[in-house]
């Protein structure tokens, strides 16, 4: 019996890097020891889980489909494919035969990750392009670390948090009367 997480840092500290068989570890460590395996394998939980979602994404195609094809693909793309794929899926809420199909798209086409992620997202992502840009702007002016404005002084701290405040109120305010009128 393999000791997974064991064998996941060890492919991780390896000079090539295995991802296809670090994601597969990934799969079968325990969830709750993912900040442990992260922190022996110095990268984030979200690594952890975009690898270990990856995997998963390919195990449920190779069951469901049952196409000797899924392992060629998966073989053959690049494994930022299929941890993009894993997040779009997420994201829009794909069907898994959907996803198996942009998927063998973007392996005949040798698409990038951004390319692959850009071709699904204009198919499947309805929302307005000026509307998803007012949405990740909003979402960058609070960065869940703020620990860099210790260091401006109270007065102006307090002045760039009630100017974010205004500012995200009113995207969101167009944001939502948007989708209400959509």
């Amino acid at each position: 019996m393999t000791d997974h997480y064991v064998e996941a840092v060890r492919l991780w500290q390896a000079s090539n890097k295995n991802m296809r068989l670090f994601a597969q570890c990934c799969a079968m460590v325990d969830g709750r020891k993912t900040s442990a395996l992260a922190a022996d394998c110095k990268v984030s939980v979200d690594f952890i889980e975009a690898h270990r979602n990856a995997y998963r994404l390919y195990c449920e195609i190779k069951t469901n489909i049952e196409l000797p094809l899924v392992t060629e693909v998966w073989d053959k793309a690049n494994e930022g494919l299929w941890v993009k794929a894993a997040q779009l899926r997420t994201r829009l809420d794909m069907t898994l035969d959907k996803t198996w199909d942009y998927l063998q798209i973007a392996s005949d086409e040798g698409m990038s990750r951004e390319t692959f992620a850009a071709h699904v997202d204009t198919k499947e992502n309805h929302t307005p392009q000026w509307l998803r840009r007012l949405k990740w702007v909003a979402s960058k002016l609070f960065p869940s670390k703020d620990d860099w404005k210790t260091e401006m002084p109270i007065e102006k701290r307090e002045r760039y948090d009630h100017a974010v405040a205004v500012f995200t109120a009113e995207l969101k305010a167009i944001a939502e009367e948007t989708v209400e009128a959509g």
